[in-house]
C-alpha cells in the first residue's frame, strides 16, 4: 500500500516538475499553431459541477476553488457530496460520500487543460436490516476512507460552461485495493 501511495505522489510531482519548466529557458521546438490558440486563458476561480461516476462511486455535486492561477498553471481544491440509496431485502442502505482533492492544471491549448490531482473520499454507510425471526430492526454504520486520484482533461473558457473527463482510481489506505474508475463532469464557472 505504501508503494502505491509513493508511486501516486511521485507521478503527481513529476507532472508538476515537467510541465512547470519555464519556456524562456528552453528553445521553442514545438509545432506552431495559430497565435490565438497559444493565448493563456485566466480561468474563473470558482466552479460548481456535477460529476457522474468519478471520485464518488455514482455521482457528486462539487465546488472547486482555484487558489493559484498563474500563466498556464493553476492549483485548486475541491470538495463534493454524493448520496445514494439502495433497497435491500429486507432493509435498506444509505450511503453519503464526500470527495476532497487538490488538483494541478496545465493549459495545453486555448481552452484545454490537463489535470492531475490527489485526495481522499470519505464514505458513510447506514444499513438497516430486519430480522424475519426476531422481528427486530438492526442498524449497522460504517465509516470508510479511500484514497483517490485524478488524471484528466478539462475544457473551460474564461467563464461559463465547464466540461471534465478523467481517470479517477480508488485505492484503500487500510488494505490492498486498487479500483480503476473514470468520470465525467458538467458545470459552470464564475
Amino acid at each position: 500500500m505504501k508503494t502505491l501511495i509513493t508511486i501516486s505522489l511521485t507521478f503527481f510531482f513529476f507532472v508538476i516538475i515537467v510541465f512547470g519548466q519555464n519556456s524562456k529557458i528552453m528553445p521553442d521546438t514545438s509545432v506552431s499553431f495559430k497565435k490565438d490558440t497559444l493565448k493563456n486563458i485566466r480561468i474563473p476561480n470558482n466552479s460548481f459541477y456535477i460529476e457522474l461516476l468519478g471520485n464518488a462511486p455514482l455521482y457528486s455535486l462539487n465546488y472547486e476553488r482555484i487558489f493559484i492561477n498563474k500563466n498556464k498553471f493553476y492549483l485548486s481544491g475541491r470538495i463534493g457530496i454524493g448520496y445514494f440509496f439502495s433497497k435491500l431485502d429486507p432493509g435498506s442502505s444509505n450511503i453519503v460520500v464526500t470527495p476532497v482533492l487538490i488538483n494541478v492544471g496545465y493549459q495545453l491549448r486555448k481552452k484545454f487543460f490537463i489535470e492531475t490531482g490527489i485526495g481522499a473520499t470519505y464514505a458513510y454507510q447506514r444499513e438497516v436490516t430486519y430480522s424475519y425471526y426476531s422481528g427486530k430492526k438492526e442498524i449497522d454504520i460504517n465509516n470508510s476512507f479511500f484514497g483517490t486520484a485524478l488524471i484528466g482533461l478539462r475544457i473551460q473558457g474564461s467563464k461559463g460552461f465547464l466540461f471534465r473527463v478523467g481517470f479517477t482510481p480508488f485505492y484503500s489506505i487500510n488494505e490492498f485495493l486498487f479500483a480503476p474508475f473514470g468520470g465525467v463532469s458538467f458545470g459552470y464557472s464564475f
